[in-house]
């Protein structure tokens, strides 16, 4: 019986499993490129706001005219978790016994928690559970209970810097080619230089329901958002320029700040009261006439439909904005203090009235 080599064995068992492994290494590659190739900007999607994630990089099915499409995607990043410094307990002279002082303990503060935004319950999509547009019906409805609202909605302080307007203009107006339920701020215009640093902040703790971008014709990056309280008061607000940080974040979740983009997304994006939604207003350069520092700003009551629309308004969808959007300039939305601040603002032409303000001028 001839004797085995035990060297040639060995050799023989290492050539096949290395070629098992070149096999499934194969299969690998080619399953992975497979899927890759079912998901890529501009390639056609079934469901808007489905997301599939390819190579480290998240695509958010979205509406482009009348097709669903993969947008261009945006790099999962791993969030740095914020640490909180704790207090150190500072050391107390102990004083010195006599017969007659008995010291006392001073009570230590206990430090107030900030609040946060919880990143990880954010979600693309219509926001039921909540405020939303409901068809058939064409209103506003909540799907929870809605506690009651408090008036005045908020101040203005808690809000943005009104001491350097230059100017603002009412809502309810019809005005650039088009009917603006929203009215405007201006701090700067052409060919004053641009005033930057005009931050705008959540007013009251809110939940951002849309954010929208889109892009001026001269290149300029724009953003805005909704954001609605828990009993139904809605602030609207766009031509926004840099976003605070958490705005940042949710543009980039939902894949907003691709070049070319102009959507209004459904989002679900709970934040406090506080949260810096912008750091700069309006188009800080160009020739345009909206160059400048503005924004635009609408209050909306999504509780009842306002009385006062124009009759053109009629219709299912169109009014989503205008049937329940607000005079910002009267009572009771903001207190009587900050309704003087107001009427001390000039407004655009002299024009203080409108389909919605009725006893502004």
């Amino acid at each position: 019986m001839p004797v085995l080599d035990p060297e040639y064995y060995f050799s023989m068992v290492k050539k096949g499993f290395v070629a098992t492994l070149c096999l499934v290494i194969g299969l690998h590659t080619l399953i992975n490129a497979s899927a890759a190739t079912q998901v890529k900007p501009g390639a056609p999607c079934t469901k808007i706001g489905s997301t599939r994630t390819i190579a480290g990089i998240k695509y958010n099915c979205v509406k482009n005219g009348k097709k669903l499409v993969w947008n261009k995607g945006t790099k999962i990043a791993i969030p740095t978790p914020k640490t909180t410094a704790t207090p150190t307990a500072t050391p107390t002279a102990t004083p010195t016994a006599t017969p007659t002082a008995t010291p006392t303990a001073t009570p230590t503060a206990t430090p107030t928690a900030t609040p946060t935004t919880n990143r990880a319950q954010w979600k693309i999509g219509q926001y039921m559970d909540g405020w939303h547009w409901a068809v058939p019906g064409n209103k506003w409805v909540s799907g929870k209970p809605a506690p009651e609202c408090i008036l005045p909605a908020f101040a203005l302080k808690d809000f943005v810097d009104l001491s350097e307007v230059q100017w603002l203009i009412p809502p309810g107006l019809y005005r650039s080619n088009d009917y603006k339920p929203h009215g405007a701020i201006r701090w700067s215009g052409i060919p004053e230089p641009y005033k930057s640093g005009v931050v705008v902040r959540l007013p009251f703790d809110a939940t951002i329901i849309n954010i929208f971008t889109n892009f001026t014709e001269e290149g300029v990056f724009q953003f805005g958002v909704n954001a609605v309280s828990d009993c139904g008061i809605m602030i609207r607000v766009g031509h926004l320029y840099e976003p605070g940080p958490d705005v940042k974040e949710l543009l980039e979740f939902v894949g907003g700040l691709d070049k070319g983009t102009n959507n209004e997304v459904y989002v679900n994006a709970k934040m406090p009261k506080g949260t810096i939604i912008a750091l700069n207003v309006g188009q800080p350069f160009g020739t345009a006439q909206g160059t400048g520092a503005g924004m635009d700003f609408g209050l909306l009551d999504l509780r009842s439909l306002n009385k006062n629309p124009p009759i053109s308004f009629s219709g299912d969808r169109t009014l989503y904005y205008p049937g329940f959007s607000v005079c910002w300039l009267e009572a009771p939305w903001f207190s009587n203090e900050d309704l003087q601040t107001l009427a001390k603002i000039p407004a655009l032409g002299g024009i203080r009235t409108s389909d919605y303000c009725k006893n502004s001028g």
